[in-house]
């Protein structure tokens, strides 16, 4: 079998990120999007594809992940990777249960947030692209501050992923 390129991997994690526990979608199988451009999350119901719903969050949301209740949402905060400007530094967090926003985390001075990943236990990972730090908020629903940092390394820190267990994460770069 041939490897996947880019674009395959991206609908592929798409996919696998579209399959929302039973908990987050009471009302039937709703399916969570971000729309960058609107600068918005916005609900559709999986089984015929009518919009439910939106919530308006700011400039470029960018990558969502979920732990069934909450889904966590990055602010980029900037049109593309060679934009100037520090970025976004907010974590917006979904009640998916009442499609309404929250909370939001802000994590000044970290910047440009791309990577979000949700561990088994909860805790909520972000990888800020600016900084090539990543965040650990142990309890996202209530925390203020990240629980723990780690230095990413290398530049431009981009895709995240995080074991279930939460004992390790890695990262891609952009060139």
């Amino acid at each position: 079998m041939p490897p996947l390129d880019r674009r395959q991997g991206l609908w592929l994690l798409a996919g696998v990120g579209a399959l929302a526990p039973p908990a987050a979608a009471p009302r039937g199988r709703t399916l969570c999007l971000v729309e960058k451009a609107e600068g918005r999350v916005a609900f559709y119901a999986a089984d015929d594809g009518r919009r439910l719903g939106a919530v308006a969050l700011g400039v470029q949301p960018h990558e969502i992940a979920s732990d069934g209740r909450f889904a966590y949402v990055g602010g980029y905060g900037v049109e593309g990777w060679k934009k100037p400007g520090a970025g976004g530094h907010v974590v917006w967090v979904i009640d998916l249960a009442g499609r309404a926003l929250a909370r939001t985390l802000d994590l000044a001075p970290l910047g440009r947030l791309h990577g979000v990943r949700v561990d088994g236990a909860g805790r909520l990972y972000v990888l800020s692209e600016a900084t090539s730090i990543l965040a650990r908020i142990d309890r996202p629903q209530a925390g203020d501050a990240p629980d723990r940092m780690v230095a990413a390394g290398g530049a431009r820190s981009h895709y995240l992923v995080v074991r279930r267990d939460g004992a390790r994460a890695g990262r891609s770069r952009r060139a």
